[in-house]
């Protein structure tokens, strides 16, 4: 533990030492160490949509969204369900800049329900909900 304070500190002092904001000299060595910024400034994503699509005799989903407007966002985490069932995660998409996601290990005839979620370290922020039915066929 002692050693993980003395990495902290130097840590700390480096970033401080190379411009690092006002909210860095809050941070502080401890189990939970707070990053620079609030959960209250990482912000979700907007207008999901999902549009069912094929690619050949592929069924796909292809998502899209507004990005998050929190630069700090290390990217997503895009989670589906089918019909009615449970939330899981299908992908982590990179970068906060990123705006979509092609998903097709989906089945035909089938409706999904996808959302994004920004994150940065354990913060999240969802986006809301958007639903998609897959094609009965692809050709």
């Amino acid at each position: 533990m002692r050693n993980l304070s003395r990495f902290a500190a130097v840590v700390l002092a480096l970033l401080l030492a190379l411009g690092g904001s006002q909210a860095l000299a809050s941070w502080q060595d401890s189990s939970s160490a707070s990053l620079p910024i609030s959960s209250g400034s990482l912000t979700s994503a907007t207008a999901l949509t999902a549009t069912p699509g094929c690619l050949l005799v592929v069924p796909q989903v292809t998502l899209s969204w507004t990005p998050t407007t929190s630069s700090q966002a290390t990217g997503y985490r895009v989670f589906r369900r089918l019909g009615a069932g449970s939330y899981s995660t299908v992908a982590t998409v990179a970068g906060s800049s990123s705006n979509g996601y092609v998903d097709s290990t989906v089945i035909l005839s089938a409706v999904y329900t996808y959302y994004v979620q920004a994150y940065l370290g354990a913060w999240t922020a969802d986006s809301s909900t958007a639903s998609a039915t897959t094609p009965a066929l692809c050709l």
